[in-house]
């Protein structure tokens, strides 16, 4: 019996245009809320998801690649910008939960593991005439979402990426949650990170909404504008 909640499994059959009416009117009475709120840190995930996708259109990304599928609401919105989604989740039942959820869909691949050893699998000599975004988004918060022996294993995640540097893909990596690089429960101080990835990667880290972004070859990133709302 799955432990999430029947709302959740619902999604997986709606027809898709129905669910994405249904989505854009509950996203815009959510964004609303939270700008009456005053905007706290962090966002709703829809203005998040928002953002995600104006990354992905203003740097003419083609391939998607994140960690913690979660529900796979953010696949469902990125899925139709690009050729290909690349999504990993640590938990059996999630995954389960997003292959239902995206049956027979052929952009969408969806694997299971450990971000880090899955992340290791994917080869980049395959993507080097595509331009990737990495949406670091593994970390365990409690809830229905996966866990394994870390907390967040971003250091990992970081080293498995540094291959793609080595073979020249155009990437540009957003790891979401900067709020709770602390050093506490897990996570390390964002001081740490930023020293960390610049000394790994050779270049800077930039500091937006809730995420830290950087591109591998230390091309331009095209930001979105703070006031993106649908």
């Amino acid at each position: 019996m799955s432990k999430l909640p029947i709302r959740v499994r619902l999604k997986n059959y709606y027809p898709e245009w129905l669910y994405r009416k249904i989505r854009l009117l509950r996203d815009r009475k959510l964004i609303e809320r939270w700008k009456e709120d005053g905007q706290p840190i962090p966002a709703v995930d829809a203005y998040k998801r928002k953002i995600l996708a104006k990354f992905v259109e203003l740097n003419n990304r083609n391939i998607f690649i994140e960690t913690g599928t979660f529900l796979g609401d953010t696949v469902f919105e990125i899925y139709p910008l690009v050729d290909r989604v690349i999504t990993i989740e640590i938990s059996k039942e999630l995954k389960t939960n997003a292959e239902r959820r995206f049956f027979g869909n052929n952009k969408v691949q969806i694997l299971e593991g450990d971000s880090a050893t899955v992340l290791a699998s994917i080869d980049p000599k395959k993507l080097k005439n595509d331009r990737v975004i990495f949406w670091l988004d593994g970390h365990y918060s409690g809830g229905y979402t996966g866990k394994g022996s870390e907390i967040t294993p971003i250091y990992r995640e970081l080293d498995c990426i540094k291959e793609f540097q080595y073979n020249h893909v155009d990437s540009i990596i957003i790891i979401d949650d900067k709020r709770l690089f602390t050093g506490n429960e897990g996570y390390p101080k964002a001081k740490d990170l930023i020293v960390y990835v610049e000394s790994l990667f050779g270049c800077k880290v930039k500091e937006y909404h809730d995420f830290f972004v950087f591109s591998l070859d230390s091309k331009e990133i095209n930001f979105p504008s703070p006031e993106i709302f649908i």
